[in-house]
């Protein structure tokens, strides 16, 4: 399954916004949508792939909100991939 977006928690939107548009600019990415406390970038004609979310709590309480979503071809390949992710230990 390929991946379908990744979002990570940031402590200042706008200062992070900044960065990751100045880092990923070189391969085509750009703002394709802003809310209140998220941004979504993508590159041209493609989906928003990439998001910032605003976690200022996060630094401070240790706290991590990574969100990483995979693509399933069908309703059975994501039910035989959650099954199998319940039988595998994570690492120690």
């Amino acid at each position: 399954m390929p991946l379908a977006h990744v979002s990570l928690p940031v402590t200042s939107l706008a200062a992070s916004t900044d960065f990751y548009l100045a880092a990923l600019k070189p391969l085509g990415y750009g703002v394709f949508m802003k809310l209140d406390a998220t941004v979504g970038m993508n590159t041209k004609y493609a989906g928003p792939d990439f998001w910032l979310h605003a976690c200022p709590e996060a630094k401070e309480k240790g706290v991590s909100k990574t969100h990483v979503a995979f693509v399933g071809s069908s309703k059975r390949a994501v039910q035989e991939f959650y099954d199998a992710a319940l039988c595998v230990h994570p690492p120690s």
